[in-house]
């Protein structure tokens, strides 16, 4: 809320003249009391994911759990622990579907900005390493219908941008408890009013909430969690939304399922080369080695680009 200053006067806006639509209902029904409308007035857009066109607000979910500390000390972490680092977390399983998913739409509709906005700066910088190599090779700023690289910003150093798609990745916290959180077991859950605001209404055509799951019954829904005053069926209804769980999500992102097997987090420690050929012989194409201060991602086998350099080729000898 603004300050109410004596002698000022607030103006409010009430229009949005960026996004479409069901994106300004359901941060305006959520947070403003259904005080802002949006100048388009539909939800036309042209973004698809596999050759189908996406709703224009998605709620995809991960599993996330704290792992115990006697977990903590073990060889071997699943894909979907929360891991600790520093005064922050991440959250590997969630980066690599993030960015599989922002390779898909980035190559899959070129021209568009695409870009995923995390809360915190150390999934940020972990997203950001495992999309080095398609960014590489592809402009911030391209040409009409070039393949644009992949932004990653925290949703802080967000505010005021704007893309066609939105992947708003809401990576869990290991944090202790703290009043005011929201949690799933114990999982802390970001759920900052303004920034959550802040990035739905980033989007342009589409926005992606990538939100880790429960098994909470919720009406008719279930196993879908994202803030219980956002994505409610009363602020939801007539609006042009989807939900998918990871189990449907992993086939269309990967063409099959079993993801986390292909993940390997391991703490740093000694013989590491040992134990990063012994993952490779488990069948693991990614490797992440972690400590309290550091993440070292080992790329076996690019499970994330893994047909998108032919969609770009397609794409290529379309246009020729």
């Amino acid at each position: 809320e603004a300050p109410n200053l004596e002698g000022s006067w607030i103006h409010r806006l009430t229009t949005n003249y960026r996004s479409g639509r069901s994106i300004v209902e359901l941060f305006s029904r959520s947070r403003y009391q259904s005080g802002v409308t949006s100048a388009k007035g539909n939800d036309e857009h042209d973004i698809t994911l596999g050759g189908e066109q996406l709703s224009a607000v998605n709620l995809f979910t991960f599993p996330a759990y704290v792992p115990t500390d006697e977990e903590k000390r073990s060889e071997h972490l699943p894909a979907s622990a929360i891991i600790e680092s520093g005064v922050s977390s991440v959250h590997v399983l969630s980066a690599v579907m993030a960015v599989r998913l922002a390779l898909m739409l980035a190559t899959q509709n070129a021209g568009k900005r695409v870009i995923i906005v995390c809360p915190y700066n150390k999934q940020v910088r972990l997203c950001e390493s495992l999309l080095e190599p398609f960014n590489e090779r592809h402009p911030k700023q391209g040409e009409p219908g070039e393949v644009r690289m992949v932004e990653v910003a925290s949703v802080h150093r967000y505010q005021g941008g704007e893309a066609e798609v939105v992947i708003f990745l809401l990576n869990p916290s290991a944090r202790t408890q703290k009043e005011g959180k929201l949690w799933i077991g114990n999982v802390s859950l970001f759920n900052d009013p303004h920034l959550i605001n802040v990035g739905i209404s980033r989007a342009k055509d589409v926005v992606i909430l990538l939100a880790p799951e429960d098994n909470m019954a919720r009406a008719d829904y279930l196993g879908y969690h994202l803030m219980d005053d956002v994505m409610t069926r009363e602020v939801t209804d007539g609006l042009d939304v989807a939900w998918t769980t990871c189990v449907e999500l992993e086939p269309k992102l990967f063409g099959r399922a079993g993801l986390t097997d292909r993940i390997a987090v391991l703490p740093l420690r000694h013989m590491d080369v040992l134990r990063t050929q012994e993952s490779q012989q488990a069948g693991n194409d990614l490797v992440v080695m972690h400590n309290k201060s550091n993440l070292n991602l080992i790329v076996l086998r690019d499970l994330l680009m893994e047909g998108i350099e032919q969609h770009e080729g397609k794409e290529a000898g379309t246009e020729a």
